[in-house]
């Protein structure tokens, strides 16, 4: 790692947290550190030799960003230029490239995704090398079915009468779950051999919903789905937590964000749950959302 422009770039960060131009809260600790964080391009930015080189790893959780936002990359993979990575480059003295893409699960940051038509999207990896100092990894909730749980979280907030998420879904994704630690382990040991001397952070995923309360865009959702869901975001993240923790890698949520639901007042919302928010994705971060977890990432390095 370029160590002393890795400590140069954070003693700029820590300038601006100082000027009160930044804030946000963290999982490891309470600095403020989000604000007007811009945003730039994703891809790869300019050349700047004393810059920190950092590489975003992903899927749509990183990748997505306002619906309408211009986007870079593979069309499938709607690497959008106000995304969280985004949000990361458009610090001082940090450069690099977003190879974030939607639908990515664990195989396709370490192998080819053919997608058909001759459309085949290079391994995320591919992204990494020697000289990389920074890596930001949001993958793992494609591998146990987000998909599916997105789409049962629709259709049960709809129809009082749908067969519950929990009681459809529970045997497949706890199957899931019992092998994504293998997976995850995969991943972290590539960026290794690649990167051996970057620093990886971990980015979690916000909860959906809240298990208790009134005012909800869970709908007809009956409170055992809610309180599934609740718990199946938290051992996801926990599983996450324990690979980065194997890896010397440090996991990043943003503090409170189970009081940021899509339950909360839409103007405090960090995650959609309906799409029914301006220009944001379903199930997806809003820009907010997105905003707070660029700032907990910066806060982390």
């Amino acid at each position: 790692m370029k160590r002393n422009t890795l400590v140069t770039a954070t003693l700029l960060l820590a300038a601006m947290f100082s000027a009160g131009q930044v804030s946000a809260q963290t999982s490891t600790g309470s600095l403020d550190v989000l604000g007007s964080l811009g945003s730039s391009l994703p891809g790869s930015s300019a050349p700047n030799e004393n810059a920190v080189d950092y590489v975003a790893l992903g899927d749509s959780y990183a990748a997505y960003g306002s619906v309408t936002a211009p986007t870079t990359g593979p069309e499938p993979c709607r690497r959008a230029n106000d995304n969280y990575p985004s949000g990361v480059l458009s610090q001082p003295n940090i450069q690099g490239t977003d190879a974030s893409c939607g639908g990515a699960v664990t195989d396709n940051v370490l192998r080819p995704w053919d997608r058909g038509g001759s459309l085949v999207i290079p391994a995320q990896a591919d992204s990494l090398n020697a000289g990389t100092d920074l890596v930001t990894l949001s993958i793992g909730g494609n591998d146990i079915n987000f998909g599916a749980i997105a789409s049962c979280f629709f259709e049960v907030a709809q129809d009082p009468n749908a067969t519950p998420c929990k009681g459809r879904l529970e045997d497949d994704i706890n199957q899931r779950c019992a092998a994504l630690p293998a997976k995850l382990d995969a991943v972290h040991s590539e960026i290794d051999r690649r990167s051996p001397n970057a620093q990886v952070i971990v980015t979690g995923y916000y909860t959906l919903v809240t298990d208790s309360g009134a005012r909800s865009e869970a709908g007809a959702m009956s409170l055992t789905d809610r309180a599934w869901m609740v718990d199946l975001t938290d051992r996801l993240n926990v599983l996450m937590s324990d690979a980065a923790s194997r890896h010397g890698a440090k996991f990043v949520l943003p503090a409170n964000a189970d009081q940021h639901t899509a339950c909360a007042d839409s103007a405090q919302h960090w995650v959609d749950g309906s799409g029914r928010l301006p220009n944001s994705y379903s199930t997806h971060p809003t820009a907010l959302g997105k905003k707070v977890m660029a700032g907990a990432v910066v806060g982390a390095i």
